[in-house]
């Protein structure tokens, strides 16, 4: 790959600084090759920890957008994306939480991808970068694959040493080529918040492009993704804002990407989400967890 490749990191922000800056330092502590030229648009939704402040002074090279403080994940990222292409013609976007921090050879895993996946399938697609809990080190963020055709309920697929294709990604570390972009657009705008990068790689998969996890881990992140449910909330009103809750159950959100992509689930999921909101002490008497599996909301 000797053509001068443009890459640009993607991020959005609220009230992390600290975390916001050691996901900065980890991007500009890649192992960069020559034709390699980066650049990072960051959307500070709002913050009022001093965020956009520290960053302008400990990176000034990198893009601040500010938000209104309600454009959540998905909005904050659209936002990155607008201005990103605003900026310039790029090869590559790289979408990145804030709290993820880079291994060292993760751009460089990310783009040897690219060229794997035109090689192996003839197309670009999604290259997906798994994620370690720090703390238990094991897999928290990354490629999931479906158990049955037209439920959601997924499995994970840690790095096994090769590339694995996936019909869902998180997006915590996810590669984008522009290719790919002109060809699909971005998030569905009806997400706010969160499923919106499910949607995304699984829309990416039904038009026939690879969704390809890496062989190897590319950073560590907290897995904090799980819902804490309603359990602890008392009241019927609370119960009901959760369930509506773009940072809760997402009923919204979760129905629109039921419907639109397995419509023979959406009685059955709405009636589930419903029972699991109002009534969460019989529904974990009903329904025990299982740790192997996981379902996109």
């Amino acid at each position: 790959m000797n053509a001068s490749v443009n890459v640009v990191f993607l991020l959005t922000c609220h009230n992390r600084r600290d975390k916001t800056l050691a996901c900065l330092e980890r991007i500009f502590a890649q192992h960069y090759l020559p034709h390699v030229d980066a650049r990072v648009v960051l959307v500070d939704d709002g913050s009022t920890d001093g965020t956009s402040a520290a960053v302008k002074t400990h990176y000034p090279s990198v893009h601040v957008v500010r938000g209104t403080g309600s454009l959540f994940w998905a909005g904050g990222m659209s936002l990155a994306m607008r201005k990103a292409r605003e900026y310039g013609n790029a090869t590559y976007y790289i979408l990145l939480n804030d709290d993820t921090l880079l291994f060292e050879h993760a751009l460089g895993d990310l783009l040897a991808g690219d060229a794997y996946a035109q090689s192996a399938y003839g197309s670009s697609g999604l290259l997906v970068g798994s994620t370690l809990d720090p703390e238990s080190e094991t897999f928290s963020y990354g490629g999931h694959a479906l158990l049955k055709p037209h439920s959601y309920a997924v499995r994970d697929l840690p790095p096994n040493g090769r590339y694995q294709e996936a019909h869902f990604c998180n997006a915590n570390i996810l590669l984008l080529p522009a290719v790919v972009l002109e060809r699909m657009g971005f998030f569905d705008p009806y997400y706010i918040h969160s499923i919106a990068d499910f949607d995304y790689s699984y829309r990416v998969h039904k038009a026939g492009l690879p969704v390809l996890v890496l062989p190897n881990y590319l950073g560590t992140c907290t897995d904090d993704h799980r819902a804490p449910g309603t359990r602890h909330l008392k009241s019927f009103r609370k119960r009901l804002n959760y369930l509506y809750s773009s940072k809760g159950f997402a009923y919204r959100e979760f129905m629109h990407f039921v419907r639109t992509h397995f419509p023979r689930k959406a009685f059955t999921t709405g009636m589930s989400l419903w029972f699991r909101a109002l009534l969460p002490e019989l529904w974990d008497l009903w329904k025990r967890p299982v740790k192997s599996n996981r379902e996109a909301a």
